[in-house]
């Protein structure tokens, strides 16, 4: 076992400041450090994170496709007794290293089916194609779906996006191996740096 040392600071002015004002009328000063047992660590950079549902190789690991963890491929736990603890997981960094004058999002999936790759299931409605929440773009599906759609707001309320990342954003948060989580960016040339710290 390691431990890493995560550190979170949130420092604001008050909204009086008058070179860099904050959003509140008194400053800010919070910080939290963690001390995090952790053991093997997965560390990989995307250069051009896709833009399109289901080109060549999707549903491939990243940075070849664009499943940034498959949950099924790790021990699922989160339960206790009392005494005995069992919680498998991880902790996940991601920084959007795009430019900062990029106008473009890196949007973040997570979806709970097992399979990838299987446009079967039989969740949903019927869609376009006849099938029953399955085909290559049933929204109701289980696997990867489209989570953002170049300068468009056709995916405005789709629920697998979790979150957004703009150029120079980044998110770091535990995931208990539930499903997978994908990526897909609005404009090419989208760069992301992603870091697995296995519990």
């Amino acid at each position: 076992m390691a431990i890493i040392k995560p550190t979170l600071q949130l420092i604001a002015n008050a909204a009086t400041n008058a070179t860099s004002p904050g959003p509140m009328s008194t400053s800010l000063n919070l910080g939290v450090t963690g001390s995090l047992t952790v053991d093997l660590v997965d560390h990989f950079t995307i250069p051009d994170v896709r833009t399109t549902y289901e080109e060549t190789n999707f549903a491939e690991m990243a940075p070849l496709g664009q499943v940034l963890v498959k949950g099924a491929d790790f021990t699922q736990a989160a339960k206790s007794d009392g005494t005995t603890l069992t919680h498998n997981g991880c902790w996940i960094y991601i920084l959007n290293t795009t430019a900062v004058t990029s106008k473009h999002i890196i949007a973040i999936g997570h979806t709970t089916h097992a399979d990838i790759a299987d446009d079967s299931a039989t969740v949903g409605p019927i869609d376009a194609t006849g099938t029953a929440g399955g085909g290559n773009d049933a929204d109701a599906d289980l696997d990867l779906t489209p989570i953002v759609e170049a300068n468009t707001d056709n995916r405005n309320e789709e629920n697998k996006r979790l979150f957004s990342l703009r150029p120079g954003e980044f998110a770091f948060f535990p995931y208990d191996y539930t499903g997978m989580l994908y990526c897909q960016a609005t404009g090419a040339s989208q760069s992301l740096e992603f870091w697995r710290f296995d519990r």
